[in-house]
């Protein structure tokens, strides 16, 4: 079988997102701000802590995904911080599928409905994989490409 390549790391990028965690964390930084004369305690600045922990997550969260030499690998950084992996062998079906992450599966990051998990960041495409022990979904913005390494995966799956 000749070496596979696929390569993609996607990070939130999304306009919106920034724009809605800058001003929370402005209005509670504000908030922590004009109080702290009266109390002078930290447990007051918990939630400007949760507010920058969170921004902090969504800095550094990406969905990093490669196929090399019949092999998928994926990892969601931080939360899954080490690849999992799977052979073309072990996958039993690989297909390219449109979604609607928010009706489907309530929004974006790491998801499940009662059919499969979902690892995306944004868009609508997907890599649908199914295994004999589960089904997931990898987001994707290179469906083109995508498409180029299910048919690779199909051609090896009919060689056997």
């Amino acid at each position: 079988m000749k070496a596979t390549q696929f390569e993609e790391t996607q990070r939130f990028r999304q306009p919106w997102i920034w724009m809605l965690l800058g001003v929370l964390t402005l209005y509670v930084g504000y908030e922590v701000a004009i109080n702290w004369d009266q109390n002078k305690t930290f447990t007051q600045a918990y939630p400007l802590l949760v507010v920058i922990s969170v921004l902090l997550l969504f800095l550094t969260m990406r969905l990093q995904t490669r196929v090399v030499n019949g092999q998928l690998f994926y990892k969601y950084t931080p939360i899954i911080n080490s690849w999992r992996k799977y052979s073309f062998d072990e996958i039993e079906t690989m297909e390219l599928i449109t979604y609607n992450s928010l009706l489907q599966f309530g929004g974006w990051g790491i998801r499940f409905n009662a059919d499969a998990w979902l690892y995306n960041v944004a868009g609508k495409h997907g890599i649908k994989v199914v295994t004999a022990k589960q089904k997931f979904i990898i987001g994707t913005s290179k469906p083109e490409e995508a498409a180029l390494i299910i048919e690779q995966f199909k051609a090896h799956k009919h060689a056997k």
